[in-house]
């Protein structure tokens, strides 16, 4: 799980930095690669977080409770 958590915000990163590239580019054919990267990364993210979530809906409230301190607490 901490894994999951972990390349979520790498991928949030990621995101991020090519959000700032993407932004910035005037090349068609750089902007067309950086949008399909894009793309990758939040449908990465998207099925990691549902993964996540899944996990912590159907697992025991201890587990769930470990979830939210690996995550800074809710």
């Amino acid at each position: 799980m901490n894994d999951l958590l972990n390349d979520i915000r790498t991928l949030e990163r990621m995101e991020t930095s090519f959000n700032k590239v993407f932004s910035t580019s005037k090349n068609v054919e750089r902007d067309n690669a950086i949008n399909d990267v894009y793309f990758l990364i939040k449908q990465m993210k998207t099925e990691k977080k549902v993964m996540v979530n899944k996990f912590e809906q159907e697992a025991p409230n201890d587990i769930q409770d470990l979830c939210n301190m690996i995550r800074g607490g809710k």
